[in-house]
């Protein structure tokens, strides 16, 4: 597939590092590039892509929305503005409902809905001269695409209110120390750490991952009674996989597991 406002790469075997690609507009999501991130995300239902690897070109990794777009995303009616908003949420549901992992690596401004996006993925790794932002308040209107929903359980109520109402913005350290990222490493070694962790992704058991994400994401709203259900369920799947044959074949001979194996149909 052609694409003009992202790229998508395959810097190793079984990663697709997927590039927005709008620097002179900081990566600000417009309309055609939320389609064609959409359209890709979708794509990845029975593509052979084990990771993804998002980031963004030139200084900034995303500014958000599109400013020169507001007047078609906001308007003319609330109504109108309602069913723009949720077109663009379809990305983050995607993210976080694609089998595969997703790592966003943070290589600069991300502000807004961009913040947005990078604490949607699975793992987050920044570069030093990444900042953080939640802007919407200073455009009267609310943080979006899943903000209001992620945030406080990554870096409590009160931080998650003082970020979104007063527009803290934070440096990758800072980022770090809540929580919001999991790596800060220096700004010219990102996309190499990023592949590095991917890599190791890749060589793990496929089902496995699969199943951590969902029944993770699942039980941040579930009781721990159906937690447990969801746990035992998703056990029953791995342990009838050939990587987890495979493991206890390696612990028998005392070697580290070759992974590559597949869920029953």
């Amino acid at each position: 597939m052609t694409y003009t406002t992202i790229e998508v790469t395959q810097p190793s075997p079984g990663i697709d590092l997927v590039t927005l690609n709008r620097p002179e507009a900081l990566n600000a999501i417009s309309i055609a590039m939320r389609e064609e991130l959409i359209g890709y995300l979708r794509s990845l239902h029975d593509a052979p892509t084990r990771v993804v690897i998002l980031t963004g070109a030139g200084r900034a990794f995303c500014a958000g929305a599109d400013v020169n777009e507001f007047a078609t995303i906001f308007g003319p009616t609330a109504d109108e503005a309602g069913d723009t908003q949720r077109r663009y949420q379809e990305i983050v549901r995607l993210i976080l409902s694609l089998d595969q992992p997703v790592i966003t690596a943070v290589n600069g401004i991300a502000a807004g809905g961009g913040t947005a996006v990078a604490m949607m993925s699975d793992l987050r790794i920044a570069s030093e001269s990444a900042t953080f932002g939640v802007g919407q308040v200073k455009r009267g209107v609310i943080p979006d695409v899943g903000l209001t929903y992620l945030l406080p359980r990554l870096v409590g109520l009160g931080k998650a209110l003082e970020l979104q109402m007063l527009y803290e913005r934070l440096t990758a350290r800072e980022a770090l120390d809540l929580g919001m990222v999991n790596w800060v490493v220096p700004d010219g070694e990102l996309v190499d750490r990023a592949v590095e962790i991917g890599a190791r992704l890749v060589a793990g058991p496929r089902v496995s991952l699969k199943w951590i994400k969902k029944v993770t994401y699942a039980n941040l709203d579930r009781s721990l009674a159906d937690a447990l259900e969801w746990e035992s369920a998703a056990q029953g799947i791995c342990a009838d996989t050939d990587d987890f044959r495979e493991s206890c074949r390696s612990w028998a001979e005392r070697r580290e597991p070759v992974f590559g194996g597949t869920a029953p149909a």
